[in-house]
């Protein structure tokens, strides 16, 4: 990065690093619930107007080969559950546990959904046809509401740069 940020490069001990100068090595290792690498969410909106595909190079940031050529450890579908800050440690769903050294909490952020009548079921889950618009899975839901009906209606919450782009992609 010009900004003086980390800058990374690829060796055989992992990643070598440098800051101010220091040069250091370390090893990534990446934990995510969702079944995918990273993406680029703001290009959901054009899967979901059927302008691209959830396969598209401009979705997906870098193809799972890539985490494996680049010596990074990529553990998808599993979200981590709990971190013991003393041991070091950071415990998946899965029971995998993984060991750290430095520990970056880089989750993002989550959809919010307003506390309104109609939007939950009794057990606390969305109601049919309510989604957020946030991942992959949820524009694949969408998708299948849009392609099993005709004439299907949509109203967007939100002023968001995504709500403004999905509501005009979908015109």
């Amino acid at each position: 990065r010009s900004d003086g940020g980390y800058r990374g490069e690829r060796s055989d001990g992992g990643y070598r690093g440098s800051r101010g100068g220091v040069a250091r090595e370390f090893d990534i290792t990446m934990i995510g619930d969702e079944p995918y690498g990273n993406y680029n969410r703001i290009m959901l909106s054009h899967v979901l107007s059927g302008e691209a595909d959830v396969e598209d190079d401009d979705l997906m940031l870098n193809p799972m080969a890539w985490y494996r050529e680049n010596g990074i450890a990529l553990h998808v579908g599993d979200s981590a559950e709990s971190i013991d800050r003393f041991a070091k440690t950071v415990t998946c769903a899965s029971g995998r546990v993984i060991g750290f050294d430095t520990l970056i909490i880089a989750t993002g952020s989550n959809t919010f959904f307003p506390n309104m009548d109609g939007l939950r079921e009794s057990d606390g889950r969305l109601a049919r046809g309510v989604f957020g618009f946030r991942t992959i899975a949820d524009t694949n839901g969408m998708l299948q509401v849009a392609q099993a009906r005709d004439d299907v209606r949509a109203v967007v919450i939100g002023g968001g740069l995504t709500a403004i782009d999905t509501a005009t992609e979908s015109l």
